[in-house]
């Protein structure tokens, strides 16, 4: 029911949206490297994943073994959850 109300309040915009699909089509197809950047930030982004767990698990297992106190550990937290999205 919600999909049909939004069709239907948005069916004036769905002409204008076709045409943007055809230039964006005809941009890429002129400028493939726009795909190929994605691609390489795609497994940049997953090398990135995957160094920042490695490193995560390793600092947050010293830390439990430790028994640091509640404090230290939640600002390791904050600071490794800051460090990846950075």
């Amino acid at each position: 029911l919600l999909n049909m109300l939004w069709v239907y309040l948005i069916r004036h915009r769905i002409p204008f949206a076709t045409v943007m699909m055809e230039i964006v089509g005809e941009v890429v197809e002129r400028f493939p490297a726009t795909i190929y950047y994605c691609m390489f930030s795609l497994l940049v982004q997953g090398a990135w994943i995957a160094i920042w767990s490695i490193g995560a698990s390793s600092a947050l297992t010293a830390l439990n073994r430790s028994g640091e106190s509640t404090g230290l550990r939640n600002f390791v937290y904050f600071v490794l959850i800051i460090s990846f999205f950075w």
